[in-house]
């Protein structure tokens, strides 16, 4: 049977010797750095596209910005104020 990385972890953690040797603390260290890492730190909010009160499109601001002429920072900023773009479509965060 194999442990998984966070029960590994656990586990060097909980060792009594942790706290004086190098080799368990360097080892807890690289796993918690690779567990911390696959975790998304925010996930990302949707955002919601209309024109004269019509959805368009419903995206993460990166999915937007890609099919989009404006910048994820724009279209974020945007949705942040629940503002319009010069082409007349307003953005807004979805309710959660």
């Amino acid at each position: 049977m194999k442990i998984t990385d966070k029960e590994r972890f656990r586990m060097l953690m909980a060792h009594p010797n942790y706290w004086y040797d190098e080799d368990i603390k360097r080892e807890a260290e690289k796993l918690g750095n690779k567990i911390w890492r696959e975790l998304p730190k925010h996930p990302k909010k949707k955002i919601e596209v209309s024109i004269n009160n019509r959805i368009v499109m419903v995206g993460t601001e990166d999915e937007l910005g890609q099919r989009s002429t404006l910048s994820p920072v724009t279209i974020r900023n945007l949705a942040r104020n629940n503002g319009t773009d010069r082409f007349g479509k307003s953005y807004r965060y979805l309710g959660v």
